[in-house]
């Protein structure tokens, strides 16, 4: 499609945008509308901060009467988005107004796959996974012990024969011929069979399917009878498999008019049906929409409460939960389970998918979710395409089903925070990696659909993104060996434990506060803690030096192994030899460490000052009490990363803070202990050993202090990237560049590169000025 056709007005002037949710208090500003080949672009004329929105994310375009707002005339647009921002344009002329409408109209709904932004985009990153061969299926049903002499690979979809919305890869029990599975999808809905799906250690099996063909007579099916016989035998336990209709019973029945409906129990004598309440894909759609307007048109706590009941939402997520639960006890009580709604890919995806993950520890790992969401959603023919309108078609196909199951995931991981290895920026990204379209991963509506039109080989795998970011998604607290993460999880279903997503549903309002996630704040406590740590020891150091200019401390013998700074600088860039030994990898007893902790403190205050004892040999024997530490240093001012600088490095960061650049940064945060930091020094400073030379002050100072402060602003307290200007929460983390030290959200550049000269051996992160600064100066020298 040649895009500049339905492009004209590229550049509009003069444009005021609308940020907020309320109307009376919306912020505004002044600039310029760009439209590109795959963007809109919105450029700030005071700041120069760009709003860029991809075509691909836009759900709806609306376009007003001309009004008068702020003193200003013009056509209203309001363009609606997938991942639930909203802008609001005030567009001066009418002809321009209508240009934009019309582009963004045509560009945020292709009609052709091939128009996608998935085949016109480039990957700007390195990832040492391929994304098209994470999955595997075989290695996958492996794990369960499949194939075995229950269970075994039935050969009657290799060419999508049977059923062309299904994988190739159809497990059956063993016991039961390839004809009569292929005579069991006949009387399935679209040919969907039951086919195997987790098979649980004590060999209980879950299964997924569509609704029979029974109809108002109740039409039975021998072959379909046989199979789930099989099902039956292969289970060790007498217990009757329980086939789970996630349907309300009385649309189960409306659809016998339709031909379809619900098992025939008198021919199924080993089995059980039980019905559940997950309303269809019409109804969710629904909640959603009013959810969403909830959130934005409340004044009042009792509007806003009315609105979130009214939609509907959360109880949806607790449906879901709740079968998904049945499910499971089931499973744990020994039964088989074979699961449907009516088509078997959109309510049977949500909780076979969502039973795996209470069950199975490694589904709630970064690559076990990523196997499940490939397993259950991608192979097994969820409609990601219509449901997500993708591609232009019809709207009333349109459905959040796949938002659900992540809110679901996501409501679990609140009330087991140790149980995943992922966070919620996780789960966020996914979904905006899906409505993108920007990787060929959730493109088009089953596995034959993305086999033919070629996808692995003209798009880019969103799980290669991913993994190239995976330390930007684990989570803190994950706790690998407790022990009731090495079975079920049984979350709670009472009401008060769900709530609304906000991360996902309300990250673009900024007037919602606060919005830091549990996550961030357990990153930012321990950043804090290893900051004052540090800083303590350096104190210590340089108040010991002092006194011994003094003449108030006797001079040390010097030592070889470790020699006694003589002066406060130089005692505030020695580095402690016990935590180095730790640090770099050497094993050392608690208790060794802790007497090697409080020997400095007994050296450093001999007299008392900080409330040890009056005799330091008695302290160095008897070891000393760090809260006597804390309590001495009381009277002394907080110390900051400024005063462990010298005073001309003070007074730059100082003229800095009065200007402040923008330009941008990138790349991801990553929180490292000053344990860590001090580590990769060692590191660094044993290589330049072996080369002959070694680390200047400067840049041990650089690897051994944390951000505490940056250009005169305390690193956690900046709330605004300096060049989007977007508040900084969970999804727009804190970034700074090691060069300028200015900090950016993680998103708007990612550059990455080794800074030798300043002791970074490693690829870390720096903003784009600095980086074509060095370039320049490097090509220069």
């Amino acid at each position: 499609m040649d895009s500049a056709q339905f492009i004209k007005s590229p550049k509009v002037e003069h444009v005021r945008l609308y940020k907020g949710i309320n109307p009376k208090n919306r912020k505004s500003q002044d600039g310029t509308l760009l439209l590109t080949a795959t963007h809109i672009i919105f450029v700030e004329g005071k700041t120069g901060c760009e709003t860029m929105v991809l075509y691909m994310t836009i759900a709806s375009v609306k376009k007003g009467s001309p009004v008068k707002r702020g003193g200003r005339e013009g056509t209203p647009i309001e363009v609606h988005c997938k991942d639930f921002q909203i802008l609001n344009f005030l567009i001066p002329r009418a002809v321009d107004a209508a240009h934009v409408h019309e582009s963004l109209t045509k560009f945020s709904l292709p009609v052709k796959l091939d128009e996608l932004y998935a085949f016109q985009y480039l990957p700007d990153y390195f990832s040492e996974v391929d994304g098209w061969k994470f999955y595997n299926p075989e290695a996958e049903y492996a794990r369960f012990g499949v194939p075995n002499d229950k269970w075994v690979l039935s050969p009657v979809n290799f060419n999508y024969e049977v059923c062309q919305t299904y994988t190739r890869w159809i497990y059956a029990p063993a016991r039961v011929k390839p004809s009569v599975v292929a005579g069991s999808a006949k009387f399935r809905s679209k040919g969907r069979v039951p086919a195997l799906s987790y098979l649980y250690k004590n060999e209980a099996a879950i299964l997924r399917c569509a609704q029979p063909c029974s109809g108002i007579n109740a039409k039975r099916n021998r072959e379909d009878e046989l199979l789930l016989a099989a099902v039956w035998e292969a289970n060790p336990s007498d217990k009757p498999v329980i086939i789970v209709d996630t349907r309300p019973k009385i649309n189960a029945v409306a659809n016998k008019a339709k031909g379809k409906g619900f098992e025939n129990m008198q021919g199924y004598p080993n089995a059980e049906l039980v019905f559940h309440g997950i309303e269809n894909i019409h109804v969710m759609r629904g909640a959603l929409k009013d959810l969403i307007k909830g959130l934005r048109t409340s004044d009042d706590m009792h509007g806003h409460l009315s609105d979130l009941e009214s939609s509907g939402w959360l109880g949806h997520i607790r449906a879901v939960l709740q079968t998904t639960l049945e499910i499971v006890k089931y499973v744990l009580d020994g039964s088989s389970v074979v699961i449907h709604c009516s088509d078997g890919w959109d309510r049977t995806a949500q909780t076979c998918s969502l039973a795996g993950f209470m069950l199975e520890p490694y589904y709630r790992t970064i690559r076990g979710f990523i196997v499940l969401v490939e397993k259950e959603w991608l192979h097994f023919g969820h409609k990601m395409s219509d449901r997500n309108w993708i591609l232009d078609g019809k709207a009333r196909e349109v459905s959040p089903i796949f938002l659900q199951f992540l809110d679901c995931a996501w409501q679990i991981s609140q009330q087991y925070p140790r149980a995943f290895e992922f966070n919620e920026l996780f789960l966020v990204t996914i979904h905006d990696c899906l409505v993108s379209s920007q990787f060929g991963t959730f493109l088009c509506n089953s596995e034959k659909e993305r086999d033919e039109a070629k996808i692995a080989e003209s798009t880019a795998s969103v799980w290669s993104f991913l993994y190239s970011r995976r330390e930007d998604f684990l989570n803190p607290l994950y706790d690998i060996g407790e022990p009731a993460h090495q079975a079920y999880l049984f979350p709670e279903l009472g009401l008060q434990h769900y709530k609304v997503w906000t991360t996902m549903y309300s990250r673009f309002d900024s007037e919602i506060h606060p919005r830091q996630s549990y996550n961030d704040a357990v990153i930012s406590l321990a950043l804090r803690l290893d900051i004052n740590q540090a800083s303590l020891k350096v104190i210590d150091a340089k108040i010991l030096a002092a006194k011994r200019k003094l003449g108030l401390v006797p001079p040390a013998e010097p030592s070889a192994a470790s020699p006694e700074p003589s002066t406060a600088e130089d005692a505030a860039s020695a580095p402690d030899s016990a935590t180095e030994k730790d640090a770099a990898g050497e094993p050392t007893d608690g208790g060794e460490a802790e007497a090697a902790a409080a020997a400095p403190v007994a050296e450093t205050d001999p007299l008392g000052v900080l409330g040890g004892n009056d005799d330091g040999a008695e302290a160095a024997d008897g070891g000393a009490d760090t809260t006597d530490i804390a309590g001495g240093l009381a009277a002394f001012k907080k110390p900051s990363v400024n005063s462990l600088l010298d005073d001309e490095e003070s007074s730059e960061w100082a003229d800095r803070a009065k200007s402040p650049r923008r330009h941008s940064s990138g790349g991801k945060i990553l929180a490292k202990s000053a344990v860590q930091l001090k580590a990769q020094t060692v590191k660094e400073e044993q290589k330049l050993k072996r080369k002959g030379s070694t680390l200047t002050q400067d840049v041990k100072a650089e690897k051994l202090t944390l951000p505490l402060e940056l250009n005169g602003n305390p690193f956690l307290s900046v709330e605004n990237c300096q060049k989007c200007q977007i508040p900084f929460d969970f999804i727009a983390m804190r970034q700074y560049c090691r060069l300028c030290r200015e900090v950016f959200c993680v998103t708007c550049t990612p550059i990455r590169e080794p800074i030798p000269e300043r002791g970074f051996e490693d690829r870390v992160p720096m903003c784009d000025k600095c980086d074509r600064d060095r370039k320049a100066e490097m090509g220069t020298s």
